[in-house]
């Protein structure tokens, strides 16, 4: 917000008479209209009052914009034949909540969709870390159960290189032995071959 906005440099006679503007959503919605009656009979200056100014030197305005009524006070300053609004203060949001029939009670004639009590707000809040918190911690986990599975994978690795080298000795012993038995057996038929060609001579 500028600082310029927050100087509220008008200024008002005191006990002098308020105009009163309105923006037209007040004549559409009906809670809202029920809200200028309000206002109208709260700031009005009555009629013949002993005690009011002959003058009006500022104007009290009532607009409605995202659920709230947004009040402003502006001094009216007369300049070259044309007035111009300069903001006096103070200035208020105000947020509807809920209409009753009664005074303080009684039945519910119209509630805001959009409002939220201070209570449901801390709920909710307390929700959204909840949540965020759930979500960490699964986070956590998964990041936890890779890092134990690759080391269960390297400690595999590490035990297994030696069975795989044992195996593959032994495999290279047997294919040795093999390969020494096949050639003591050919040397066997070559000499039982020899051994029958001499008993045929």
């Amino acid at each position: 917000m500028p600082s310029k906005e927050l100087k509220l440099t008008g200024n008002c006679i005191k006990g002098s008479r308020p105009l009163l503007s309105f923006d037209g959503a007040f004549n559409k919605e009906p809670h809202l209209a029920l809200l200028h009656e309000m206002v109208v009979n709260a700031f009005a200056t009555p009629r013949f009052h002993p005690k009011s100014k002959p003058f009006v030197d500022h104007v009290l305005s009532f607009n409605s914009y995202e659920g709230k009524v947004w009040l402003r006070n502006y001094q009216i300053v007369r300049e070259d034949k044309e007035p111009k609004l300069v903001e006096i203060g103070p200035r208020c949001d105000l947020v509807p909540v809920k209409v009753f029939g009664d005074l303080l009670g009684g039945e519910t004639l119209w509630s805001s969709p959009d409002y939220l009590s201070p209570a449901r707000q801390r709920v909710a809040k307390v929700s959204v870390l909840l949540q965020r918190q759930v979500v960490k911690k699964k986070a956590k986990e998964s990041v936890m159960m890779v890092k134990r599975e690759e080391a269960l994978a390297e400690e595999d690795n590490l035990f297994s290189r030696p069975d795989e080298n044992e195996e593959t000795k032994k495999s290279g012993k047997e294919e040795d032995q093999g390969d020494g038995q096949d050639q003591d057996m050919s040397g066997e038929d070559e000499e039982i071959g020899e051994e029958s060609e001499e008993d045929d001579s």
